[in-house]
């Protein structure tokens, strides 16, 4: 992979949604401490993109800091299996043997990681100097060759400390190779080497320190070579030894007497000796900056706090160098704040000196800066050093930080200077989403689309469609979603969306298929389950309906938890699932119901009417219905049915000569709406045609009429309307009943039982008589009714509702002569 669609990977897992969360969440958890939380969430987002190598390189810090070599190994042979060509496995690799102390695992994977591109220029620098000392160690000269080799053609550069420790070992080889010492050479004063200096340099500065400290007054090497011995030299006046301070001694020679006698104390770990004694330098004015930087490297190895102790942020040249700020730099590794003051310290002496801002200080400023979580100063350090020197990789970093923190001044300079580093087309999508923030819509759709056009990215479709549902452009909506399932067909968020769209469509069909998808692909989005149980419904697929509310049921808690319903709604919810599946599960009907005339009727003869509403007779009825495999569709059911009907006397249950039976078909003719025909054969025993065929068609829409699972108390109401056509009789009749009541719970008794006080009124009209006059009536009844439900279990809701209610109905309008009724109703029905 090439380093542009690197860098397009990091900024488009910054900008998906999935991630960023997940990213800025785990940082946080990572700053108070949390290790275990903050590797939960990196785990998350290195599975959902591999490929980044942020995510990986945090990972293995935190296994590291668990002691979870494992881990690290997992992610560093992925690495190696994935992008053999990338540095970052084989850098995973050596840092398992720095952690392990496995030296020869460094030596073998520290070349194959510094040889390949894609590592950050921090881990190289410090896998080099892992690989510098194990060599070292090693004592093998020919692989110490090929890495200093190796060092010089990838321009990696490391500590000082290192390069005096490989300096020394190299000419510790020469000399033995060759039998005799180095020649010594005239002591240099404070120089400008840096991290980067050339072990060509160094080693006269090491052997100049060697010769100051081998150098013996008493004895030259003059009188050696002429074989004179000391007592026959002319005898000398004794002179004093000199003692701290030096006073008495040059700058020079008092600088590298002090620097020998303080990293003395200091290996001794006479700390606070060795802070006396500076202070006595400082208040004599002796401690300079010549002396400060040569402290700095005998200390920067193993002793960073006493040179930070003598090494405070400092910006004149008259009381530090920059050798000597570089040092404190990288020993305030611990304290980012402070190596940033360092690093920006080292930059400001050079300017003053006339001199290029060091890039090594410059990038360590950077990132101190931005471990120190000052990211706007970062990213201007960052840039600076861009434009001195041009590095793709850095680059890259600065334009994913550009598009992430778009509020800043410097992103924006970022962009105009340097586009070639963002990935295409995500200059745009970062004004669409300013755009967007600004509620500028119609300008975020054009960025959006031009960003698109550059490049094609499924996230973004799916960012663009929740756009377009933003501004109601439903079908600009399912485009988009197409689109980005066409992109990633594996992503489970996209077929869900789409499923949902499609749903808005009226196209089920194809909406379960994408729900379906969806749970395939990810099958913990068990969300999905209920509406793809209703989906199956809708379309007649009964048995799978059944299995897909059964495992909603099951798994309730979850799926609610997930769906964000908790409370009332939820248990409201989980009834209305079980209710059905014991509608689905059932598809016989019946009922038993009864109404005996308590007072007396005017006309003792009248029939009882054929369409058992609105009657004041008394009677018994029965009836049986059968649900058929749909007809048109499963919103449009189909019923057959059979019934019977016995009149009964007033104030009894003696029988009637009236007697019904029917026998016809019920078929649902509107899916939003409860309207009913039917075709009925009538057999009538008090008619004048006995045998008659009966069309019907009727409505009715009712509210809380069956048991709610919460709530103490609630409103009932339902309203009918029914008209009948007796074909061989040529009569109508015509019905319209509104009731409305209040249910209230009654805990005393068992299960589910309600009392209701009601009220209602019904309207009849019919000409049902050889006469055929029109006889009608309008009346209003006010009554009190015990209801109960039986028959529940988890998965299915009550199947038996049992009516008994006591009723006072009085006529308000029409012709009847039957204008009052006390009326006792019983009921069972399934």
């Amino acid at each position: 992979m090439n380093t542009h669609a690197h860098a397009y990977k990091i900024s488009e897992e910054w900008r998906n949604f999935r991630t960023y969360p997940r990213t800025e969440r785990a940082y946080a958890l990572l700053k108070k401490g949390d290790l275990a939380g903050a590797r939960n969430l990196f785990e998350q987002v290195y599975q959902i993109n591999p490929k980044r190598k942020d995510i990986s390189f945090e990972l293995a810090r935190i296994c590291a800091r668990q002691a979870d070599i494992a881990c690290i190994d997992a992610i560093a042979q992925k690495w190696i299996s994935r992008q053999p060509e990338d540095a970052t496995g084989y850098m995973l690799k050596g840092y398992i043997g720095y952690l392990t102390k496995n030296e020869s695992q460094i030596i073998k994977y520290a070349p194959l990681a510094l040889q390949r591109p894609g590592a950050p220029e921090t881990f190289r620098s410090s896998l080099a100097e892992a690989w510098v000392a194990a060599l070292i160690n090693s004592d093998d000269a020919t692989a110490i060759k090929q890495a200093e080799q190796l060092l010089k053609t990838q321009k990696i550069s490391i500590a000082g400390d290192k390069l005096v420790q490989w300096e020394q070992h190299r000419q510790s080889a020469q000399q033995a190779s060759q039998g005799k010492q180095p020649i010594t050479k005239q002591f240099q004063q404070e120089g400008e080497d840096k991290t980067g200096t050339a072990p060509s340099e160094l080693s006269k500065q090491v052997a100049t320190q060697a010769a100051r400290q081998n150098r013996n007054p008493a004895q030259s090497t003059y009188t050696k070579s002429k074989g004179i011995s000391p007592q026959s030299l002319p005898a000398k006046t004794k002179e004093p030894i000199p003692q701290f301070p030096y006073a008495e001694l040059n700058q020079a020679e008092r600088n590298n007497q002090l620097s020998v006698h303080l990293i003395a104390l200091a290996e001794q770990q006479q700390n606070a000796v060795f802070l006396n004694k500076v202070s006595r330098l400082q208040s004599d004015h002796l401690f300079n900056p010549a002396l400060q930087a040569s402290l700095a490297r005998g200390l920067q190895t193993q002793h960073c706090d006493l040179l930070l102790a003598i090494t405070p942020i400092e910006t004149n040249a008259k009381l530090t160098t920059p050798y000597s700020q570089m040092a404190a730099a990288f020993c305030s590794k611990n304290n980012p704040r402070r190596a940033a003051g360092h690093f920006a310290a080292v930059n400001q002496l050079r300017s003053q000196n006339n001199q290029s801002p060091d890039l090594i200080a410059l990038r360590g400023e950077g990132d101190a800066l931005m471990a120190d979580g000052q990211t706007e100063q970062a990213m201007q350090r960052w840039y600076q050093l861009l434009q001195i020197e041009p590095q793709a990789q850095l680059g890259e970093t600065l334009a994913a930080y550009a598009l992430h923190n778009p509020q800043f001044t410097i992103s924006h300079s970022i962009a105009n200077r340097f586009p070639q580093y963002f990935p295409a087309g995500s200059l745009a999508l970062q004004q669409a989403r300013h755009a967007v923030n600004n509620g500028d819509y119609n300008n975020a759709v054009q960025l959006f689309s031009r960003s698109l056009t550059e490049n094609p990215d499924a996230d973004i479709w799916y960012e663009l469609s929740l756009l377009h549902k933003k501004n109601q452009q439903s079908a600009k909506q399912g485009e988009a979603l197409a689109m980005a399932i066409k992109l990633a067909p594996q992503n489970a968020l996209f077929h869900a969306e789409y499923g949902f769209w499609l749903i808005n469509a009226q196209d089920n069909v194809a909406a379960l298929e994408n729900l379906q998808e969806a749970i395939r692909l990810e099958p913990t989005r068990i969300e999905l389950q209920p509406q793809i149980a209703f989906l199956h419904m809708q379309q007649g697929n009964r048995e799978a309906a059944i299995i897909d509310l059964r495992a909603s049921i099951d798994q309730h808690a979850a799926i609610q938890a997930k769906m964000g319903i908790s409370g009332d709604a939820a248990t409201q919810q989980l009834f209305n699932w079980q209710r059905n599946v014991q509608t689905l599960e059932d598809r016989w009907n019946w009922l038993v119901n009864t109404q005996i005339r308590l007072n007396t009727a005017p006309d003792t003869s009248s029939a009882t009417s054929p369409v058992q509403y609105g009657q004041y007779n008394g009677y018994i009825n029965t009836a049986l219905t059968y649900r058929l495999d749909p007809i048109r569709d499963a919103a449009r059911p189909t019923w057959i049915f059979v019934r019977a009907n016995q009149g009964l006397n007033d104030q009894s249950l003696s029988f009637t000569p009236d007697k019904t039976l029917g026998l016809g078909v019920t078929q649902r003719l509107l899916k939003d709406y409860m309207v009913i025909g039917s075709a009925e054969w009538l057999y009538r025993t008090e008619a004048t045609y006995k045998n008659d065929m009966m069309v019907r068609l009727s409505g009715s829409h009712s509210i809380n009429t069956d048991w709610q699972p919460t709530g103490n108390n609630w409103l009932t109401f339902n309203l009918y309307g029914d008209a009948a056509w007796l074909v061989r009789a040529e009569s109508y009749y015509l019905t319209t009943s509104v009731e409305a009541g209040q249910q209230y719970r009654l805990p005393w008794l068992d299960g589910k039982s309600t009392l209701m006080p009601f009220i209602s009124s019904i309207a009849t009209a019919n000409n049902d008589n050889p006469t055929h006059t029109i006889v009608s009536r309008v009346d209003v009844g006010v009554g009190l009714a015990l209801q109960t439900w039986h028959g529940a279990d988890p998965w299915r809701a009550p199947d038996l509702r049992q009516r008994l209610s006591l009723e006072v109905r009085q006529a308000i309008g029409g012709n009847t002569d039957d204008d009052f009724a006390v009326l006792l109703r019983w009921g069972l029905f399934h």
